[in-house]
């Protein structure tokens, strides 16, 4: 089973230009999410510093992906 990107929740607004974009007050729960995760494994040596960058990327991905198909 694949769990779905945690930024799927994440709330997606359309500009009158027709962008999408975030709002803010996610934008800091997003932030505040990321300073989390690592502090929560900044002393577990199973996790690297790639690692998370590996996952924040594909988060990323998700927001772009979602952010596209909201736009089209």
């Amino acid at each position: 089973m694949n769990t779905p990107p945690a930024s799927s929740t994440i709330p997606l607004a359309i500009d009158p230009n027709g962008q999408a974009y975030i709002p803010a007050a996610a934008v800091s729960l997003l932030l505040r999410a990321i300073a989390t995760c690592c502090h929560n494994l900044a002393d577990d040596p199973e996790y690297t510093l790639a690692d998370i960058a590996d996952v924040l990327a594909k988060e990323a991905d998700a927001i772009d992906c979602r952010a596209i198909a909201r736009i089209k």
